[in-house]
């Protein structure tokens, strides 16, 4: 991502534990995605790819 610092969200459907989800990055650019039991392990896409995956996961409900 870009070289600014990341500002990581946790997802509001976590467990209490905050530790069973996935977090998410979102720059001008791009996005990040990463496990919250794994975080040295980063997915990285650029925003028109990750604004077509979530329009394709809002619409089939998955």
């Amino acid at each position: 991502m870009s070289a600014a610092p990341r500002r990581w969200r946790t997802s509001s459907f976590s467990g209490g534990g905050g530790n069973a989800c996935v977090e998410l990055a979102i720059t001008r650019h791009e996005a990040g995605v990463r496990d919250t039991k794994s975080r040295q392990t980063e997915l990285i896409f650029n925003r028109a790819a990750f604004t077509t995956f979530l329009r394709a996961v809002r619409l089939t409900g998955r």
